[in-house]
């Protein structure tokens, strides 16, 4: 890539691999190039701005599309311009063919084994490090092990990209893919003793349920600017929430947070304070007549 060719850009995108040093790396090289009014704009899923921007010589134009900094604006109309819907914020094992059964029924656009693939092993296996490492329990693995993304990785099986990952993915792009036998493996070396009965309901609500404690949490920490509209526009059109539940606070609006947090309960006894509900969840879940969103 010619960096030069960015000289008269008013905003530039980077979308490398998520690694943080690569990103710096890459933000001060354009920064040499780029008029002092362009914004730079990190595609970043799960690298927090701020240490991106640390590399800067003005950080203050340092930017994903999705974070709240003096570039807003640009970003704001770039979204637009390409499509996309806008919203403000701050900085015991199933087969993976079950795992897709299960989230495609509940109302995923798509299966989480097949959107593994699509985004890359390699990148699911860093970003499931990334999060583990700096939230500790918060985001703690439930039930599983990310040796086995390890070494998928090691391997080569990194998702379609590479034509193996979890499910192989033919030359002749048939529209029916089998599961790969070495992932089956490597699955059963890493499988622990279930702690309890894995009923689809179970795998669904122990991942919906985690997702939507994290919306909340995010609304509690004041990172949802505009409020619970923006966490659940942003949840069904950035994240893949399944749309017919309207979003976290929809959801919860609808079904009850005493609900979500008896669920949450539950699982906290059987696997771990990775399912503590937030204060925010808590406080709505004690007063059935508080509302996420306005009547």
């Amino acid at each position: 890539l010619d960096i030069s060719k960015l000289r008269n850009s008013g905003m530039v995108i980077e979308a490398v691999f998520e690694d943080l040093k690569l990103k710096q790396q890459v933000l001060k090289d354009v920064e040499d190039v780029i008029p002092d009014s362009a914004v730079f704009a990190s595609n970043t899923s799960a690298l927090p701005i701020h240490q991106i921007a640390a590399a800067s010589k003005r950080p203050e134009k340092v930017s994903q599309l999705f974070d709240l900094v003096p570039s807003l604006a640009s970003a704001t109309d770039v979204g637009l311009r390409q499509g996309k819907v806008v919203i403000t914020v701050k900085d015991g094992p199933v087969s993976p063919t079950e795992l897709n059964t299960a989230t495609v029924a509940f109302g995923w656009p798509i299966g989480l084994a097949t959107l593994a693939d699509e985004v890359g092993i390699d990148v699911v296996y860093h970003v499931a490090e990334f999060l583990s490492t700096s939230f500790k329990t918060r985001m703690a693995v439930s039930g599983g092990d990310i040796k086995v993304l390890k070494e998928m990785v090691a391997a080569g099986m990194l998702g379609r990209k590479s034509g193996r990952g979890i499910f192989h993915y033919p030359q002749n792009k048939s529209s029916t893919y089998l599961e790969n036998n070495e992932v089956l493996t490597l699955m059963e070396r890493f499988s622990i003793t279930p702690k309890a009965e894995n009923t689809r309901e179970r795998i669904q609500y122990r991942l919906f349920s985690r997702f939507v404690n994290e919306a909340v949490l995010c609304l509690q920490e004041g990172i949802l600017v505009n409020g619970p509209v923006d966490g659940d526009v942003g949840a069904v059109f950035g994240l893949g929430f399944p749309p017919c539940l309207g979003g976290p606070f929809r959801y919860l609006d609808m079904h009850g947070s005493a609900n979500m947090v008896s669920r949450m309960d539950e699982f906290r006894a059987i696997y771990g304070d990775q399912f503590e509900p937030c204060s925010l969840l808590m406080e709505h879940a004690k007063n059935p007549d508080k509302q996420f969103h306005k009547r």
